[in-house]
């Protein structure tokens, strides 16, 4: 390679890195909100939309997002407008996403009401992941975090009690794709107030660890560990 092209490639990658840092300073420079915005999409390339502020002070923003396209894949993003850094869990939160979405169509299968009452969270339990590749696949998640786990939750209602066997078999069919992954299923049966009080908790919250066991205390719940899984995803 001549010296001309060298000295092209390189002005090249110098003006991507300088229009990178103009886009950034430029979302420092906003209000706290917008700013966290701005930063999620120069990052991923999406739009993105506040949930839950959960912190806000002088230096930044801590909050419960959601991509447009992607509006139950909701994930806590915390921007610290003085040092420049963010930090967010979008990626953690799109694989469990695709974990949900395929218990979703196993559930749904199974029960048979015309609009099926259940509500169901998937959650991994490490989130942060240095990567901006929001399509990652869940055997990709774990290529990179060979030691992390998942937490899935499914609220039933008490009625539903007597069908756990055939609960259990199609979460365990729902997840023969990811043989990858491991972790703790939690079945939960609950009254009306419950369901209720968890849906909207999942709709605000990302993480079960908040207000989750307060919800559910007076609930039955199954728990146990991952099924073994035959199929590689």
């Amino acid at each position: 390679m001549n010296n001309g092209i060298k000295r092209l490639l390189r002005s090249r990658i110098l003006l991507t890195a300088l229009i990178l840092a103009l886009s950034v300073a430029a979302c420092y420079s906003l209000p706290r909100s917008d700013a966290l915005l701005c930063s999620l999409e120069d990052k991923y390339a999406e739009k993105f939309v506040i949930i839950n502020i959960l912190e806000k002070n002088s230096s930044g923003m801590e909050a419960v997002v959601a991509a447009e396209n992607h509006p139950r894949a909701l994930f806590e993003a915390k921007l610290e407008t003085s040092e420049g850094v963010l930090e967010d869990e979008y990626v953690a939160s799109r694989v469990s996403e695709k974990i949900s979405l395929r218990l979703e169509t196993a559930l749904e299968n199974f029960l048979t009401e015309k609009e099926p009452s259940y509500v169901l969270h998937t959650e991994a339990i490490s989130k942060s992941i240095d990567s901006s590749d929001a399509d990652m696949s869940v055997r990709e998640f774990m290529e990179k975090k060979p030691s992390d786990e998942f937490m899935i939750c499914v609220l039933l209602p008490e009625e539903r009690k007597e069908d756990l066997p055939g609960i259990q078999d199609t979460i365990r069919k729902g997840l023969e794709d990811f043989s990858c992954i491991r972790g703790e299923i939690q079945i939960v049966f609950a009254d009306a107030e419950t369901m209720r009080d968890a849906g909207g908790f999942f709709a605000e919250n990302a993480k079960f660890y908040y207000d989750y066991d307060r919800i559910t205390k007076n609930a039955e719940t199954v728990a146990y560990p991952f099924p073994e899984t035959t199929v590689g995803s």
